[in-house]
């Protein structure tokens, strides 16, 4: 049997053993392969003397139990094996590993029922998915050179506190690196506009009434307003500070200037504190102060107004009432020991330390006051109030002016003369709200320019 790959001819031998093997000999010398040898036939098998099984043929089926040298690309069912690369040419390349085992890549990497161990560094444009299997990510764990991608709401989803197992970091500016100078946009809106979180949506939306540019926060908008609510809160809800304070109170923040708080736990009340410290030029912690751009009002009746108004009132159902006559208005306190040192009523009285009552400001003190010299024929004010000018109409008689006229003619004058003579005496005789004209006698009742002093009350303006 003549074969172009060897120089020589097989010798078949029959078989001369119970095992049926038929005895095939190759006797070739120089470059064959198998030299002299012997391939052993068997019914199911086929091999060399010191291998009889090399090859274990079934229905339908070849077995090879030795080494395959020498192919150089192998096809079975989909699966094309060529050098370094496994192709499937239809479907998916399953590779399924005994059960309780795993896929080992690279002596290192196991992947076993979808989870991934041993894998020091994993490069991708894109991770997808809910976030479930990354845990305990850190900024030592990012180790790739180049740049994350923006967050926004297309590649964080179903994002949720089951998916971080550890705590966070604080957010600071250590953690916040590489930010742009101009800062960020939120939905292509307008930088710097503070976000909302909409109950309809899942993402955050730029708020346009709601800016702050680094220095100044501001409320737009033609129905603008700012609502802090602290719920059911106890503390201060709006602090003032400042580095360049401290006033080292106990209690407060050094650094405090100003705080808005709630006085009573549940019934609400306004408390505004105000704090310096000891650099203070001026002994003063609240300073209230109110600039008009028009004249002061100069009305002196109930319906008058001030520059700096101080209201208060009672709750009658759902309005506001007047308090009682006897209800205090405005109480000035101490604020260490708490002691009133001064209560405004509703009814006008003032009082001061405690209950001792102030006269009425309008009827209870005098509203003019004269001391005059006759050293010729005329009198000269030696010093007054509310006085504007003597005049001197006969013998013993002066006119005195009022600055500001009386609401009403009928003030009550009191007077004295000055002549260091027992007898001599001063009357009035007529009386306006402009003037009042006073009459002063000697010892013998005799009408005599002599020094005195006036004090009228009544009403003025």
């Amino acid at each position: 049997m003549a074969n172009s790959a060897f120089d020589h001819e097989p010798t078949l031998t029959l078989p001369v053993s119970s095992t049926n093997t038929a005895l095939v000999t190759w006797t070739g010398t120089g470059a064959d392969t198998l030299g002299n040898s012997t391939i052993l036939v068997g019914a199911t098998t086929m091999g060399l003397a010191a291998d009889t099984d090399l090859l274990t043929f079934g229905n339908g089926t070849i077995a090879i139990t030795g080494a395959v040298t020498g192919v150089t690309a192998l096809t079975v069912d989909n699966l094309n094996i060529n050098g370094n690369t496994f192709t499937a040419t239809s479907g998916a390349v399953n590779i399924t590993p005994a059960a309780g085992s795993a896929i080992v890549l690279d002596g290192a990497v196991n992947v076993d029922a979808g989870v991934v161990t041993g894998a020091t560094s994993i490069t991708s444009t894109e991770f997808v998915g809910g976030g479930v299997g990354i845990t305990a990510l850190a900024a030592a764990n990012i180790t790739a050179s180049g740049t994350l991608p923006v967050l926004n709401g297309s590649n964080l989803t179903a994002l949720t506190s089951a998916n971080l197992t550890g705590a966070l970091p604080a957010i600071s500016g250590a953690n916040l690196t590489n930010l742009p100078a101009g800062g960020a946009t939120i939905n292509n809106a307008t930088a710097n506009e503070l976000v909302t979180v909409a109950s309809t949506t899942t993402q955050l939306d730029a708020e346009a009434n709601l800016t702050y540019d680094g220095a100044e926060l501001n409320v737009g908008g033609t129905s603008a307003k700012l609502v802090l609510d602290q719920g059911s809160g106890d503390g201060y809800i709006f602090e003032l500070r400042s580095t360049d304070v401290a006033h080292g109170i106990s209690g407060y923040n050094t650094n405090t200037y100003g705080q808005f708080m709630k006085k009573h736990p549940t019934s609400g009340m306004l408390q505004i504190w105000g704090f310096s410290d000891a650099d203070a030029n001026q002994a003063i912690g609240l300073s209230i102060t109110g600039v008009s751009g028009i004249a002061a009002n100069t009305t002196k009746t109930t319906a008058a107004i001030g520059i700096v108004e101080i209201l208060g009132g009672i709750k009658n159902g759902s309005a506001i009432a007047n308090a009682a006559d006897a209800g205090n208005i405005l109480v000035i306190r101490d604020a260490a020991s708490g002691s009133a040192k001064m209560i405004v009523g509703q009814d006008g009285d003032v009082r001061v330390n405690e209950n001792t009552k102030m006269p009425s400001v309008t009827k209870g003190i005098a509203k003019a006051w004269l001391s005059y010299d006759y050293s010729g024929s005329t009198p000269t004010i030696m010093g007054s109030y509310n006085i504007s000018s003597l005049g001197d109409s006969n013998t013993g008689h002066v006119i005195v002016y009022y600055t500001n006229s009386l609401d009403a003619a009928h003030a009550a004058t009191v007077g004295m003369t000055q002549t260091g003579t027992l007898g001599s005496n001063m009357t009035g005789t007529s009386q306006s709200t402009t003037k009042v004209d006073i009459k002063s006698s000697n010892p013998a009742d005799a009408a005599a320019d002599l020094d005195g002093s006036v004090v009228i009350f009544g009403v003025s303006e």
